[in-house]
């Protein structure tokens, strides 16, 4: 999926004010997990998340932006369900 112009400065917006919560030493754990899964969607196309409730924000916003900007493909909304993750990583 390519991603488009106005999703492409919404992530770049977003990936700069995280950055800025870092250099201020302001940023929680839950922000640094968002920065390194986009600068790292960024970075490689054939990365992947897998998580729940991705649509909505998650309860920490680990996965803030994500689904809208990489699409369902790369970014898949899942079940939390031990069984669910054994089958899809045995294929």
């Amino acid at each position: 999926r390519t991603i488009s112009p106005e999703q492409m400065a919404t992530i770049t917006t977003h990936i700069e004010a995280l950055q800025e919560k870092a250099r201020a030493g302001d940023i929680s754990i839950g922000d640094a997990i968002n920065l390194a899964i986009h600068e790292e969607m960024l970075r490689d196309p054939t990365t992947t998340i897998h998580a729940e409730d991705l649509q909505a924000g998650s309860s920490y916003d680990i996965p803030k932006l994500t689904q809208q900007t990489y699409g369902q493909i790369r970014a898949a909304d899942e079940i939390i369900d031990e069984g669910h993750f054994i089958g899809k990583a045995l294929g």
